[in-house]
C-alpha cells in the first residue's frame, strides 16, 4: 500500500517514516510524488488543517494520502498556541525564536504553572475521498530554558517535558521519544486501521 506524505517538513517526515517502517507501507513524500505547492492552512482546528493537507494531495495524485497537525496548548495562556503553533511568533520565524518568544511569555510562571499538552490530528484520505482521523495526545510541563537540541523542525521539543519522564523530547533518543510521543500514539492508531483494512 502506497502512501503520500503531505509535509514539506522533513523533521516531521523522517518521524513519521521511523514510526510506521513495520508497517510494510511504501511511503513517499509529497515532493517525490510531484506536487507543488502547499494548502494555506488556515483551519480552526488540527483535524481541519490535517483534512484539508490530506485532501490536497490525494485529489492530485489519486492515492492514498495522509497529513497531520501538531499543537501545543499552554494551559496559562487559555491553551495558546494550539493550532497556530508553528506561526504564532510571526512568519518566518525560526525554530529558536519559536523558544525565545514561548519562553517569553511565561517568564514570570513558576515551575508548577507551566502545564501543557502536545495533541496531533493525523488524517488519512483515501483514493475515492473518504477521511479517516486519528488523535494522540500528551500532557507535559514546559521547562524554563531549553534542554536539548532546538530542532529547526521540531522546536518545542528543546522545552517539552513529559510527566513522568526526567528528559526533554529533545533530550531523548528518537526511539525513546517514538515510543510515547502524540505523534506516535497518533500514527499507531492509523496503522492499527490500515492492518485491519488490508486484511478485510
Amino acid at each position: 500500500m502506497k502512501i503520500i506524505i503531505a509535509t514539506a517538513n522533513q523533521g516531521k517526515l523522517k518521524e513519521i517514516k521511523k514510526i510506521l517502517k513495520n508497517t510494510n507501507l511504501d511511503i513517499v513524500s509529497s515532493t517525490q510524488a510531484g506536487i507543488v505547492g502547499q494548502v494555506n492552512e488556515d483551519g480552526k482546528t488540527l483535524k481541519a488543517n490535517a483534512v484539508k493537507k490530506a485532501k490536497y494531495v490525494s485529489t492530485r495524485t489519486k492515492q492514498w494520502s495522509l497529513a497531520d497537525d501538531t499543537g501545543l496548548f499552554i494551559k496559562a495562556l487559555k491553551n495558546r498556541p494550539g493550532v497556530h503553533t508553528a506561526r504564532w511568533a510571526g512568519k518566518n520565524v525560526n525554530g529558536k525564536g519559536l523558544i525565545d518568544f514561548t519562553l517569553k511569555k511565561l517568564k514570570d510562571l513558576p515551575q508548577q504553572n507551566r502545564q501543557a499538552y502536545f495533541k496531533t490530528v493525523v488524517a488519512l484520505t483515501s483514493p475515492n475521498g473518504k477521511i479517516y482521523t486519528f488523535e494522540g495526545k500528551i500532557k507535559g510541563n514546559l521547562t524554563k530554558t531549553p534542554r536539548g537540541k532546538i530542532a529547526k523542525h521540531l522546536p518545542y521539543d528543546s522545552i517539552f517535558l513529559p510527566i513522568g519522564q526526567k528528559k526533554t523530547f529533545a533530550q531523548m533518543t528518537k526511539f525513546q521519544k517514538n515510543k510515547i510521543s502524540h505523534r506516535s500514539l497518533g500514527l499507531k492508531k492509523l496503522a492499527d486501521f490500515i492492518k485491519q483494512i488490508a486484511n478485510e
